[in-house]
């Protein structure tokens, strides 16, 4: 079976009882989807081969039924090999968040050896974060644990296991078979237009007793919430690159080192331009500093509160209702797949599926 993650293609066989997904050193994502069943077949040739010389042995009692695991290591012991291996390939700001994230599981299960972590030791860490009262407890305004926080941290510490089991430093990986809480769309944490020209009043107002966002250059920050809602980039993209081609288009490293050309709209452009000529630069204010701004400038303009990446679903959002096609939207922000971009904004087409449905069949009559 094929498996696809991220853009690199993987082929899922079950041997002796152990399922496992094996890389294919192929990547592209669904564009390379031939070659990725290609080198699936060679593989599956080469593993049952292997697997039957192993049964040889096992039977000639010349190899042990088990493969011999690095016992005792543990939880923390394979994080600390993870971010060696695979967090150099992610963002900066990516690899902070997951040190982040991680620092909450760690207490729970990271002094257990990680071959002896069982489903159900999964599953009461799970229920515990959910438990769990504030996030950041450190933090000036701490907030309340949601459910998509939670998955998102369980995302990433499936990844961590995932990856145990393709290094066979485990035989199974205990979150197979924990149901996941599928995501529901942010639909009340979107800018829309009304909200957005409040949202730059507000920045262009004199500050009160809110904060600094006045005397640090309102317009820095209304050329910022400008090109994230006319683009959709996420806050990495924006921060980590240089924009050599300000014209036309902008040239962005995604996740797990995608790149993609952006168009720039007028108003991103302009955004841009402007941003270039009075500050010399593009943004380098820490990603902390540009939520802090948004947070306090929506209490003062009375709007829902907005994140950068809330923005960046905005963009999304006024796409599909202006007559964007969901496969384009899909390339524009740079989903794995359709099927991410369709999870978040495929809502917002069934309120039009009747009249276009409608016009297309009828009209043959």
């Amino acid at each position: 079976m094929l498996v696809l993650k991220g853009d690199a293609w993987y082929l899922r066989k079950q041997i002796s009882g152990v399922r496992k997904d094996h890389p294919l050193k192929v990547y592209g994502g669904e564009t390379n989807r031939k070659q990725a069943t290609k080198a699936a077949k060679a593989l599956e040739r080469a593993l049952l081969n292997a697997a039957a010389g192993a049964a040889v042995l096992v039977k000639l009692g010349l190899q042990p039924t088990t493969p011999k695991i690095d016992d005792g290591l543990t939880l923390a012991d394979w994080w600390k090999r993870y971010q060696e291996v695979y967090s150099p390939r992610k963002a900066k700001r990516t690899q902070t968040s997951d040190v982040q994230r991680m620092a909450h599981w760690l207490p729970l299960l990271g002094d257990k050896p990680i071959a002896e972590i069982k489903q159900i030791d999964c599953l009461r860490a799970l229920n515990q974060r959910r438990q769990a009262k504030r996030a950041n407890p450190g933090h000036k305004d701490p907030t309340v644990i949601t459910e998509s926080t939670v998955q998102r941290e369980r995302r990433l510490v499936q990844a961590v296991f995932g990856r145990a089991l393709e290094n066979e430093i485990i035989q199974k990986n205990p979150w197979a078979g924990i149901e996941k809480t599928p995501d529901k769309p942010r639909s009340d944490r979107i800018l829309t237009e009304a909200d957005e020209i409040k949202l730059f009043d507000a920045l262009r107002s004199p500050a009160g007793n809110d904060g600094n966002v006045s005397r640090a250059k309102p317009e820095r920050y209304v050329r910022f919430v400008t090109l994230m809602v006319e683009t959709g980039l996420r806050i990495d993209e924006l921060l980590n690159d240089d924009f050599a081609d300000r014209q036309t288009h902008v040239h962005v490293r995604g996740k797990f080192g995608k790149e993609r050309d952006v168009p720039l709209t007028k108003r991103a452009r302009k955004a841009l331009d402007e941003q270039i000529r009075e500050d010399g630069k593009l943004w380098d204010q820490d990603p902390s500093r540009l939520r802090e701004v948004l947070r306090v400038v929506c209490q003062r303009a009375g709007v829902p509160h907005i994140s950068p990446h809330d923005l960046r679903h905005s963009f999304g959002h006024r796409f599909i209702l202006r007559g964007g096609d969901i496969y384009v939207l899909s390339k524009l922000l740079g989903h794995a797949s359709v099927a991410v971009t369709e999870k978040h904004y495929a809502y917002l087409r069934r309120e039009d599926i009747t009249p276009r449905m409608l016009a297309v069949m009828d009209r043959a009559r």
